[in-house]
C-alpha cells in the first residue's frame, strides 16, 4: 500500500497538535497511542491481506479477475479510512 511515508507525517502532525495543547510527555504518547491505534492497526492489516493476494503465483489469472469484482463502493471506503485523519 506504500503507506510508510504517510503515516510518518501523519504521527508527526498529530504530536504536533498534541504538544500545542500539553507538556506531559506520558500524557501526550498516551493520547497519540490511543488515536493512533485502530488506524494503525487497519492499515497493517489490509496491507498483509492485499501483500498476499498479489503475490499468487500460480492462479494470476483468478487473482486478477476476482479483484476485478470488487465493487468501486468497497474500494472507496477503503481509500477513505486510510486518507481521513481523526483526532
Amino acid at each position: 500500500m506504500g503507506q510508510g511515508a504517510c503515516q510518518a507525517i501523519e504521527d508527526a502532525y498529530i504530536i504536533g497538535k498534541l504538544l500545542e495543547k500539553n507538556q506531559d510527555f506520558n500524557a501526550i504518547f498516551k493520547a497519540f497511542q490511543s488515536i493512533r491505534r485502530k488506524k494503525v492497526n487497519y492499515i497493517v492489516s489490509t496491507s498483509h491481506t492485499i501483500g498476499k493476494v498479489s503475490q499468487w503465483e500460480k492462479g494470476n489469472s483468478i487473482r486478477n479477475f476476482l479483484m476485478g469484482l470488487i465493487p468501486e463502493s468497497i474500494n472507496q471506503k477503503m481509500a477513505k479510512k486510510i486518507i481521513e485523519l481523526e483526532m
